[in-house]
């Protein structure tokens, strides 16, 4: 007869293994990160779009047919398992380092918001309509309004 166990509502962590191949691919990335930084160095903390942008610059690569990282030589799939898993990790243990818009957001005031300053449109080739207004890019249209000439 085995002993009683308590563990209703508690996450089987052991669903997790059944990705061997993945998990193998990921130890390779981290113990590559441990040779280069340190074991767990990761677990003092990052800001949240540093890791954010190395799991989307892993994820572009992939995207656009890189299959292994230059650097590393592992799969950039690994690198983009292992930055998901530093992220949900750094969002749960370090949420003063979540730096999500307050750097967009400190660009958006630090650049003129005038027209011309933006450069031609894509849309108005060759300079910008007479009229057109910018909103801030957070919290408002890009484009709050236009007027139109004949």
């Amino acid at each position: 007869m085995a002993g009683d166990r308590h563990n209703a509502g508690k996450p089987k962590l052991s669903l997790v293994l059944e990705a061997r191949h993945a998990l193998a691919g990921a130890a390779r990335v981290l113990e590559f990160g441990a040779t280069k930084y340190s074991r767990a160095n990761w677990r003092k903390g990052l800001k949240h779009t540093e890791v954010a942008d190395c799991l989307s610059r892993h994820l572009a690569a992939y995207l656009a047919g890189e299959d292994r990282d230059e650097e590393s030589g592992e799969l950039h799939i690994d690198h983009v398992l292992v930055n998901a898993l530093f992220l949900a990790e750094v969002a749960r243990t370090h949420p003063g380092l979540d730096d999500r818009g307050i750097t967009a957001a400190k660009a958006i005031d630090s650049v003129s918001m005038d027209p011309p300053a933006l450069g031609p449109s894509l849309y108005f080739p060759g300079s910008w309509p007479e009229g057109l207004k910018v909103g801030k890019l957070i919290g408002a249209p890009a484009v709050t309004s236009m007027e139109l000439r004949d």
